[in-house]
């Protein structure tokens, strides 16, 4: 290590084994299944990373879609999020125009934020596409920050009693029952904001 220090390409070279990786990515269980997927192992299916999912959800237009477009003039919603993300695990809701806006608020509130929680969001977020990832994810003793992207019945309240941060993005027309905001992701229209 002193030889590749003394090569003064990196600001420090440091040497971690097995179990100081094992330890850090069972701290960060999106970063663990990111690094699944890029060493060729698999994970669990029906759920990925926040942020795989933002980089495939902001693809969708050229050129990508950015998170400060998709929190133009909605900085004291993204904060909320920010406060919830940093309380105890609890329930919290975001309505959009449509559930994959709602998801994209989230995601763009994490990535455009100068404040801890949203680098420690994007490290435990997993959108969860199936009932059977969300119950398999439920499980993981690692606190998580799930996103729930299916129809089926879940309780939140089950996940957030095994101290994890549930997120339920709505269509904007659902009831919520529960925290959160009501959020026009998309372009403003005429009329009254719908939050």
């Amino acid at each position: 290590m002193e030889q590749r220090r003394a090569e003064r390409k990196w600001a420090d070279v440091r040497a971690f084994d097995a179990s100081d990786l094992a330890a850090w990515l069972e701290q960060a269980p999106a970063v663990a299944g990111w690094f699944a997927r890029l060493i060729g192992k698999l994970p669990p299916e029906g759920y990925a990373t926040l942020a795989e999912w933002w980089e495939n959800w902001s693809a969708a237009s050229r050129p990508n879609i950015s998170p400060a477009l998709v929190l133009a003039g909605r900085q004291g919603d993204a904060d909320r999020i920010g406060d919830w993300a940093k309380q105890a695990p609890s329930h919290y809701y975001v309505r959009g125009d449509t559930r994959e806006e709602a998801i994209a608020f989230v995601a763009a509130s994490a990535l455009n934020s100068d404040d801890t929680w949203g680098a420690t969001l994007l490290a435990r977020a997993l959108v969860v596409k199936t009932a059977d990832a969300w119950t398999a994810l439920v499980g993981n003793t690692s606190p998580l920050v799930l996103i729930r992207d299916f129809d089926a019945d879940a309780s939140p309240l089950v996940a957030t009693n095994r101290g994890h941060h549930v997120v339920t993005p709505l269509h904007i027309n659902a009831d919520t029952g529960g925290n959160g905001i009501t959020q026009q992701v998309g372009p403003r229209r005429n009329g009254p904001s719908p939050g």
